[in-house]
This record gives structure tokens, C-alpha cells and sequence, in this order.
């Protein structure tokens, strides 16, 4: 594993739950980072609830050399199609951020980048009353020391920016 996974492992493990070399539809993840968080109003007491939800992140790590547009199109289609099966929401569940990252040793060809900038789907369940969940995709390049993800995300992606 590379050293920036290494210190990604490290500054994601106080809040995420992670698992190293994880499989999920015929793709192979170097990481599997899940982070959920409950929120809760209580009057009087905590044996009084007013409301509850709960909130996820997941992220899919894996680390290539190099990459192509042939590596990601069918991966990210596949998620897009699958998100009702990928986060079946609880009655408490109000939101999940689905990210698919790619970390690159090379630079970020920029066909891949204008994929990405334009990848991000949202999908809610009965009409947001059950919540909703945002899929999007970010590529980190250690070579460029750069960035690329959907607007819409880019304050998460500015996280993993290397150092």
C-alpha cells in the first residue's frame, strides 16, 4: 500500500470503521471507509425523544498506477444503477454521501477529468421523506499533487488533497 493511503488510513480511522482489501461488485477496493452518525432532539429526558436520524459516509478507495477512461465508465454506471441496492434506508435514515475514489501515481488524463467533474447522481427514496443518497467520484493524483471530483463534492474532496 502506498504511503498516501497509509496516512489516509490514519486520518480517516478516528471517525470511519475501515477495512483493508474490500470486495464489492467484482471491483477491488484497497479501502472500505463507512462512517455513520445518529442526531437526536430529546425533551425533558433522553427516554423523550423529538426526533432522530442518521447520516453515512462511504468511501471506496483503490490505488492505481495509472488511469483510464475504460477503468471507471463501467464502474461508476454500475453504481449510478445500483444505488437503491447499495443503501436500503432504515426509518431513521436521512442521508448517505456514496464516494468512488481513485488514487493515481500519474497524472489525470483530461478526458478522466472531464468525466469525473460531470460525474454525480442523487437518488431519494419516497420522495426524500426516507432520505436520500449522493454518489459521486473523486481522483487523486500524488504525481500532480491535485484533486478532481463534481462540484457538488469538492469540499470533501479537498480533504484528500495530498501534502
Amino acid at each position: 500500500m502506498s504511503d498516501y493511503l497509509e496516512k489516509l488510513q490514519e486520518k480517516l480511522s478516528s471517525r470511519f470503521d475501515i477495512t483493508k482489501n474490500y470486495q464489492y461488485g467484482g471491483f477491488s477496493y484497497d479501502l472500505y471507509c463507512e462512517m455513520r452518525v445518529s442526531h437526536a432532539k430529546y425533551a425533558l429526558s433522553k427516554k423523550v425523544p423529538i426526533y432522530g436520524f442518521q447520516t453515512k459516509e462511504i468511501f471506496f478507495v483503490r490505488h492505481l498506477s495509472a488511469i483510464s477512461l475504460a477503468d471507471i465508465e463501467a464502474e461508476l454506471t454500475q453504481y449510478k444503477t445500483q444505488l437503491k441496492q447499495i443503501v436500503t434506508p432504515q426509518e431513521d435514515h436521512r442521508s448517505t454521501q456514496l464516494i468512488v475514489m481513485y488514487v493515481v501515481e500519474g497524472p489525470i488524463p483530461s478526458d478522466v477529468e472531464r468525466v469525473i467533474k460531470g460525474f454525480f447522481s442523487q437518488k431519494s427514496f419516497a420522495l426524500g421523506l426516507k432520505g436520500w443518497v449522493d454518489l459521486g467520484a473523486i481522483v487523486v493524483s500524488l504525481q500532480q499533487k491535485k484533486v478532481v471530483s463534481h462540484r457538488r463534492i469538492k469540499k470533501t474532496a479537498t480533504f484528500f488533497l495530498p501534502e
